[in-house]
């Protein structure tokens, strides 16, 4: 009796999960499809420094980053005409021994982020 409950269950589930499934695809083939040319607009520059300033000491695996170099990225991008989203980033990727392969420096994110949102009536 169990195994029929189970069956059923699973059965009139899955059937739910169908008809949920195409209920929205149904009502978005009837509605235009929307667009706009830059809801995403704006900028960012990259500076690869760990690209770049390379180990010179001859103490980290080939091709690394001297100790310390960091990447920066900023950027200022509008969304939707109502955010604005800019700020830096700064990147100090992992190092690791020639030799052992050992982590010698360890990886690490900075973030400065700041938001603002526009009123749309008065941008």
């Amino acid at each position: 009796m169990r195994n029929v409950i189970r069956i059923s269950v699973l059965a009139l589930g899955a059937a739910m999960l169908t008809s949920v499934a195409r209920a929205p695809v149904a009502a978005r083939a009837d509605e235009p499809l929307l667009t706009e040319d830059g809801v995403i607009s704006g900028t960012m520059q990259i500076d690869f420094k760990s690209r770049t300033s390379l180990d010179t000491s001859g103490d980290l695996a080939e091709g690394s980053p001297a100790k310390g170099v960091q990447d920066a990225y900023s950027f200022a991008l509008n969304v939707a005409k109502t955010t604005e989203f800019s700020g830096e980033i700064d990147r100090l990727p992992n190092l690791y021994s020639k030799t052992l392969r050992r982590l010698q420096q360890g990886a690490m994110l900075g973030f400065h982020v700041k938001l603002a949102l526009m009123n749309p009536a008065n941008l």
